[in-house]
């Protein structure tokens, strides 16, 4: 989180936990309707989705603070 916390400028990255939980509520809300509408939703999940938060973003936000830090970005 001190990654992101960077990059979004904020002084403490505790003060990210509440739009982080905000964004898990609220996708909570629109999860499937049932257990088998689940398990179906938790495979192309598991194939598509879960690859791309677990290391495309990251490695996204891990680039673009070695840039900003790189050349100085920060105030």
């Amino acid at each position: 989180m001190a990654v992101t916390s960077d990059l979004f400028k904020v002084q403490e990255p505790q003060k990210l936990a509440e739009p982080v939980g905000i964004v898990v509520l609220f996708s909570s809300f629109i999860s499937a309707e049932n257990y088998p509408v689940h398990l179906e939703e938790g495979k192309a999940f598991m194939k598509y989705i879960s690859p791309f938060l677990c290391a495309v973003i990251h490695i996204l936000i891990f680039i673009v603070h070695r840039i900003r830090k790189r050349f100085s970005f920060y105030r």
